[in-house]
């Protein structure tokens, strides 16, 4: 009888992954075939009223630089005036014991800023259980979401669970509102050496007000003077009645037995999902609706059947972007 591997142990387990780049979804082939690759998942929280959220954004950047195509960012932009923050990142983040913005949620653990590009390096060490991949679609009333899961590991459980995320990538600025008159000021906190408002009529928008540089300091990352932007951001997700969305075994006819090179998302077994246009997110702002540029995330998680928090198996970011005309 062919062995089957406690899921949690394998997740945790540190070992030397090997794979491949992210593979990239064709459009007429469906997603393509996930390869053994483990991609770290940063949950990030900002809070635009607070400056100091931009030192961790300098940390991501970096980050990304050092690791590119190995993390994924899940971020919850949180602002007085409303308009970014989706409320479904509240009930993510009380898995992980609610963090205050900012911060950064490395798979399952807190860490500083400071420490980063360190941790990742570790984080990635770990051997995939599975991986995801996804392709995206759109219809006049949603964007329609396609995804692949292959296994790299015997396992049996019914605690696996796979949501889409829909992502935002937007100019801290201010912006038209549908009342004549009024605005949507999500500029990001100024401070000095770090983040400036350019005075009228220049920009009505934050910028960097330094360079940011690589973390050993050799290179330019980001310009001085440079538009800063809210990248990753949260701002939907495809199963609005619960936080880990849909089990995956409800895809798969086996239920929850998954054996080493076992597909779920090909013709026979369709894994797809929904996020209806635009689910009135910042509604009274078409300026910020329209200028937004969108892309989706694919995350799938597993239940410890020992605590009942959840973890992150594997996720993937589709590279298209989408604009809502």
């Amino acid at each position: 009888m062919m062995k089957k591997i406690l899921l949690f142990s394998a997740l945790i387990a540190i070992l030397s992954s090997c794979g491949e780049e992210d593979p990239i979804p064709t459009v007429d082939s469906g997603p393509a075939t996930p390869q053994e690759k483990y991609n770290v998942l940063l949950m990030m929280g900002s809070d635009i009223q607070n400056p100091g959220s931009a030192v961790y954004e300098e940390a991501r950047i970096q980050a990304l630089d050092e690791y590119s195509g190995s993390i994924n960012t899940l971020h919850m932009v949180s602002t007085a005036v409303g308009g970014l923050y989706e409320p479904d990142g509240d009930s993510i983040m009380m898995n992980f014991q609610s963090p205050t913005a900012p911060f950064f949620v490395l798979d399952d653990e807190e860490v500083f800023s400071a420490d980063l590009v360190n941790k990742t390096k570790f984080a990635l060490r770990k051997k995939p259980l599975l991986a995801v991949t996804n392709q995206v679609s759109q219809n006049d009333t949603a964007w329609i979401i396609d995804h692949k899961v292959k296994f790299f590991m015997d396992t049996l459980t019914s605690d696996i669970y796979i949501d889409t995320y829909m992502l935002g990538k937007s100019k801290a600025r201010s912006y038209t509102t549908e009342i004549p008159g009024m605005t949507l000021d999500l500029r990001m906190a100024a401070s000095q050496d770090l983040i400036k408002h350019p005075p009228l009529p220049l920009p009505h928008e934050s910028q960097w007000d330094k360079d940011v540089l690589t973390e050993n300091e050799k290179r330019v990352l980001v310009k001085k003077g440079t538009t800063f932007f809210y990248e990753n951001q949260f701002l939907a997700k495809f199963d609005s009645t619960g936080t880990w969305g849909y089990p995956l075994g409800d895809y798969w006819p086996f239920g929850g037995e998954y054996y080493k090179g076992d597909i779920i998302g090909t013709g026979d077994t369709p894994i797809r999902q929904y996020i209806r246009k635009f689910k009135s997110k910042n509604a009274a702002s078409p300026d910020y609706v329209s200028s937004t540029k969108y892309t989706f995330m694919s995350i799938v998680w597993v239940r410890d059947p020992l605590t009942g928090s959840f973890v992150h198996a594997n996720s993937y970011i589709n590279s298209a972007t989408f604009t809502v005309k």
